[in-house]
């Protein structure tokens, strides 16, 4: 069997090419209502990738009349309304049908630039629907990984601010990455029972080469679950640990503010003392000022020198 073609759905015209693959990103109805007609495949299951919160399954064919339905999540880029760095998850339905494929996606996937600027894997490995099916998700798993590897750099630099930390801008990192890891898990345990399905079922993906491909999406779903769970242990420790970063540089903050304060009061105090009308020494001494000066000066360095010496300056 030749590679199969590739075919954007970008109008309602009718596709008639048999042995091809038609990836629709964002369809409109008429497109989900042509294809339907077209391959006999569910309106209710084209449209189900319109639900960001679809389940990850597979619904195998009975006979060679019906189709293979794969229903995966897949990884994306965004910016979060803070400006940071995330990624959410989104489903992409597989139809493997008699003579064609077909992605359904209602968001772009980077995956599948991925796969169709890989040429040699587009050559060399890609033979039948099947095969080709198997590593459009193994394209998927490693986009995971991927995306895991940008989380852990993010993590990385987290780590160097957070020897500074006095405001809340780590925290709200946190909270970002914190918050695709979470997406990440659950989306990689739902593609891991799709896996599973699949690896254990003889319908689909059942020769050596094909058994090995999923093996390796196995594999690498795996290492992406093991990333995910390390990452979100550790920023645990990391939110913990910005919370008495934060605290202590407070802490030193005020120590700082509060021994100024207290040098500053020396001499408002002295003022304060010879300011009343009562006798005082050296109140009547032509340099009685002067000296007052010169006194109130001295207090406050050998004051400001105690304090750097306890470290609190």
């Amino acid at each position: 069997m030749d590679t199969p073609n590739l075919i954007t759905i970008t109008n309602s015209e009718a596709v008639k090419a048999d042995h091809c693959w038609i990836n629709l990103e964002s369809p409109s109805k008429t497109e989900i209502q042509q294809i339907s007609k077209q391959f006999s495949i569910s309106q209710f299951s084209l449209s189900s990738v319109f639900e960001n919160e679809e389940t990850s399954r597979v619904n195998f064919n009975n006979n060679e009349q019906e189709t293979t339905t794969i229903l995966l999540q897949y990884p994306k880029y965004e910016t979060s309304p803070l400006g940071y760095l995330t990624h959410s998850t989104f489903p992409i339905l597989f139809v493997i049908t008699k003579h064609s494929i077909i992605t359904v996606s209602n968001h772009p996937a980077s995956f599948i630039q991925h796969f169709v600027m890989n040429q040699s894997s587009l050559k060399g490995m890609i033979n039948n629907y099947e095969n080709f099916t198997a590593k459009l998700i193994w394209f998927i798993t490693k986009d995971f990984v991927t995306a895991l590897d940008k989380t852990a750099t993010q993590m990385d630099l987290l780590e160097k601010q957070l020897t500074s930390a006095t405001e809340n801008e780590q925290i709200y990192q946190i909270m970002a990455i914190q918050k695709t890891i979470i997406d990440f898990k659950s989306s990689l345990a739902q593609n891991q029972a799709v896996i599973d399905d699949i690896s254990n079922s003889h319908k689909i993906f059942s020769t050596d080469d094909l058994s090995n491909i999923i093996a390796a999406v196995a594999l690498k779903n795996a290492q992406a679950m093991t990333m995910a769970q390390t990452q979100g242990e550790i920023l645990e420790q990391y939110s913990n640990m910005v919370s008495s970063v934060v605290s202590n540089n407070l802490n030193d903050v005020m120590k700082v503010l509060t021994s100024l304060t207290l040098i500053m009061t020396i001499p408002t105090i002295i003022g304060g003392i010879y300011g009343m009308n009562v006798n005082l020494p050296g109140a009547r001494l032509v340099s009685a000022f002067t000296l007052l000066m010169i006194f109130t000066i001295v207090l406050c360095l050998i004051t400001y020198l105690i304090l750097r010496k306890r470290k609190y300056l």
